[in-house]
C-alpha cells in the first residue's frame, strides 16, 4: 500500500520494516552556513535509499529565490548531469546540464532574508550503497515569498557506480541561515 505524502511512520534508527523511514540524522543550523555535509552515510549501509526532508532560507537578499548544489563524494568535477522544471501559477521554466561539476535542483530554498517563511524540499538518494548502478537523486521542493510561490521538480545523476558515502549542499549565492534544518531518513 502507497504511504500518502506526508503521513509518514518515523522509527529509530534500523527499526523499521521494508519501506518504511527511519530517521538516522538531524542538523539544524546554529549560525549561518555555507554548506552543510552528512559525511557518515557509510554506516547506513542497512537501507536502500535515502531521503533528505529539507527547511532551509538563505541570506540572499538581491532575489526572492535561490538554489544549492549537490554533491556526493566530494566530486566537484565534471560527473553529474540534471534536469529541473519550476514554476509560479503562470510560468513555467526548465533547464538541464551534463557534464556538470553538481546536481542543480534550481528554485527551491527563498533568498530574502527579510522574509519570515523557509523553502521545503525532499530529496531522495536512490540505491545509494549500490556498487554496480550509476546514482540518481530526485527532488521536490516548494517556496513563498510574499505572494511569489514557486514548486520544483529536480533529477540528478552521478556517474560513478561507487556507493555513496557522503553528501553535500553547498549554498554557493549566500549562506543557509541559522535555523535551517536538514533530516536524514533511511528507506529499507
Amino acid at each position: 500500500m502507497p504511504i500518502p505524502l506526508g503521513v509518514l511512520a518515523v522509527a529509530g534508527a534500523g527499526a523499521g520494516a521494508t519501506g518504511s523511514f527511519d530517521l538516522l540524522e538531524t542538523t539544524v543550523l546554529g549560525s549561518n552556513a555555507a554548506s552543510v555535509t552528512f559525511s557518515s552515510l557509510g554506516s547506513y549501509s542497512a537501507y536502500k535509499h535515502l531521503q533528505v526532508r529539507y527547511t532551509v532560507k538563505t541570506a540572499r537578499t538581491a532575489f526572492d529565490i535561490d538554489f544549492y548544489q549537490l554533491t556526493l563524494n566530494g566530486v566537484t568535477t565534471a560527473s553529474y548531469a540534471y534536469h529541473h522544471l519550476g514554476g509560479n501559477g503562470s510560468s513555467v521554466t526548465s533547464d538541464n546540464g551534463a557534464n556538470s561539476s553538481f546536481i542543480y535542483p534550481w528554485i527551491t530554498v527563498p533568498g530574502n532574508a527579510t522574509t519570515s517563511g523557509f523553502g521545503a524540499g525532499i530529496l531522495d538518494l536512490l540505491d545509494f550503497s549500490s556498487t554496480s548502478k550509476n546514482k540518481t537523486v530526485r527532488i521536490f521542493a516548494g517556496q513563498t515569498v510574499s505572494a511569489t510561490r514557486y514548486l520544483a521538480l529536480a533529477s540528478g545523476f552521478y556517474n560513478s557506480t561507487n556507493a555513496i558515502t557522503s553528501m553535500t549542499f553547498t549554498f554557493p549565492n549566500a549562506n543557509a541561515l541559522t535555523g535551517s534544518r536538514f533530516s536524514l531518513y533511511g528507506i529499507k
